[in-house]
């Protein structure tokens, strides 16, 4: 399957009314895009790597992808890789 769409400006990256503010997408965010606001993550701005950190990493699966692809609500991480690695690697302890 191929996709055909730009990753840049992060309209692929939807924050749902699943969202409990608990900011962990803001420290995996490795540039910063996210921020927590009346118990909600928000973008700051619009540019996104699309590393998925933030969809990857959140508990409520509140963060996804307007990608449609066969397994879209999955979540990975690898094993041996903690949050509080990616977290450190960011620098945003």
């Amino acid at each position: 399957m191929h996709f055909k769409f730009q990753f840049i400006n992060g309209e692929q990256i939807t924050v749902t009314d699943k969202c409990v503010g608990c900011g962990i997408c803001t420290k995996v965010c490795p540039r910063g895009l996210l921020y927590v606001e009346n118990n909600r993550a928000k973008r700051k701005q619009n540019t996104c790597e699309f590393c998925l950190a933030c969809a990857q990493n959140c508990p409520s699966k509140a963060i996804i992808t307007k990608i449609k692809d066969a397994n879209s609500k999955a979540r990975y991480r690898h094993e041996k890789v903690s949050l509080k690695d990616i977290i450190e690697a960011n620098q945003q302890v």
